[in-house]
């Protein structure tokens, strides 16, 4: 079990230390600035309408070459139109921001230009409540545990939740009486990855 989780994620790391001369693409053993630019992007929290939704950005783990981590979810392998979160990104703008299945989801911008909008997706799929009370008073056992080399959903996000739940129940010794949160290194989102 994770008594601190931030404690087990990977040591800062300066994704600039990786910079092609010039910024410029010059092969494999670097960085361009628009592949920096990505690996920013990624790992920087989001934060829009006025700080009520955010997503923790990722971590870099060193296992981001495996296939089904960001082959399959960032990069789509060199086409961005097949990459999970290019197809959830997608079906998000399409169906419930815009409102427009013919909307294009890279040049949707802002993401809080919609509140209403916003807010009606977040009440039908957020799943963020961290008072568990009446999960627990019910008998209920809760294990969670999260793929540090998940690129489709961030372990980081998963962590902070964890900590919010702590808090919203008075501290650790209260909610280690029913979770448990296990944090696999080295394992891509549900499966599979170095860590299996």
């Amino acid at each position: 079990m994770i008594s601190n989780p931030a404690a087990c994620t990977a040591a800062a790391f300066n994704p600039q230390s990786l910079r092609c001369p010039g910024g410029a693409d010059s092969g494999d053993a670097c960085l361009s600035d628009a592949q920096l630019a990505v690996v920013n992007s990624w790992t920087t929290p989001a934060v829009f309408a006025n700080g009520t939704y955010r997503n923790a950005g990722w971590a870099l783990r060193g296992n981001e070459d495996d296939p089904a981590a960001w082959p399959a979810w960032v990069t789509g392998a060199g086409n961005v139109r097949v990459a999970g979160q290019y197809l959830f990104q997608d079906t998000t703008v399409k169906n419930y921001l815009a409102r427009n299945p013919v909307a294009d989801s890279l040049a949707y911008v802002p993401w809080d230009q919609d509140r209403v909008a916003l807010d009606r997706l977040a009440a039908l799929n957020d799943a963020s409540d961290t008072d568990l009370r009446p999960f627990k008073n019910g008998g209920g056992k809760l294990i969670l545990w999260h793929g540090l080399n998940d690129a489709a959903v961030s372990d980081l996000a998963t962590t902070e939740y964890y900590q919010r739940v702590i808090a919203a129940l008075g501290g650790q010794p209260a909610t280690d009486e029913f979770v448990r949160y296990y944090l696999a290194p080295g394992v891509n989102h549900c499966v599979g990855g170095p860590g299996r």
